[in-house]
């Protein structure tokens, strides 16, 4: 998808995949803190695992904007997955510097 305008291209792609991309990466940080406290660890790895494994195996067999789409959210959700011991961690000091 470009603009064209006296020999001058746009394309849009670029952009629309970036502001996509930092959308998602800005879901996904209130997401891990509310699943990681609702669920708890293991079954925040167990989901964010099984999702990030399909949704990367369906960018492999569609077009390259879904495929692009699919794979940053495939990885965003193996992000999720270290990132929850790391958020029990915080978790548990935060708790703890409040009891004390």
């Amino acid at each position: 998808m470009y603009i064209c305008r006296k020999n001058i291209k746009m394309y849009f792609t670029g952009l629309i995949v970036g502001a996509s991309v930092f959308l998602l990466i800005g879901l996904f940080h209130p997401l891990v803190v509310k699943a990681e406290y609702r669920l708890g660890k293991k079954r925040l790895k167990l989901i964010f695992g099984a999702v990030s494994l399909i949704s990367i195996a369906t960018s492999l067999f569609t077009n390259v904007l879904l495929s692009i789409y699919l794979g940053c959210f495939g990885f965003s959700c193996f992000w999720a997955i270290f990132e929850a011991d790391k958020q029990e961690k915080r978790r548990i000091e935060r708790n703890t510097d409040i009891k004390s």
